[in-house]
């Protein structure tokens, strides 16, 4: 008798001794723009396959989050905008603090990559519809050109998003 009533109190001291050790791999985790910050405990749990997660949340502690096929957005965005959020992990009573920082580090992709724009004279070269380059911080272009004369000139056009993350293309730049 002395038996069962031993082995169920051992049992809920290992069980106990598996959640309140529980660790994260870091405090703060830092991801793409545009990558999925999912709400998967295991991946924030310091060797994860130690402990019984079936009951363990990820919650959001920022506001304008939502949590959408098991990972978190932005309101009116599929993605986390740049910044950091605060979210908890919880399991029953332990409750862990950890924060995502979001930053975007990536230069806008560029679509195509023409040789040659011809413009008339006097016209001003269209570079979003040469390069049609997209981010999801928004993609800039600049460039020095002369579309007062006649001529073909070599134009270096530099594609940037509002992070300062930048790509160069050479064109030549032929005013008819």
């Amino acid at each position: 008798m002395k038996k069962w009533l031993i082995l169920p109190l051992l049992l809920s001291l290992s069980l106990t001794a598996c959640t309140s050790g529980m660790e994260l791999k870091k405090h703060t985790f830092t991801f793409e723009l545009g990558a999925d910050v999912f709400a998967n405990p295991s991946l924030y749990v310091k060797n994860p396959d130690k402990y019984d997660l079936r009951n363990a949340k990820v919650i959001s502690n920022s506001k304008g989050l939502s949590k959408v096929e098991n990972h978190f957005v932005n309101e009116q965005k599929d993605y986390l905008a740049c910044g950091v959020y605060e979210f908890t992990l919880v399991d029953g009573r332990t409750k862990i603090p950890f924060k995502v920082k979001v930053k975007d580090t990536q230069a806008p992709n560029v679509r195509y990559n023409p040789t040659e724009i011809k413009v008339e004279k006097g016209e001003v070269p269209d570079f979003q519809d040469a390069f049609q380059a997209t981010d999801l911080s928004g993609a800039n272009y600049d460039a020095t050109w002369d579309t007062t004369t006649s001529g073909t000139s070599n134009v270096t056009v530099r594609i940037y998003d509002r992070f300062g993350n930048s790509v160069s293309k050479e064109v030549q730049l032929v005013v008819e």
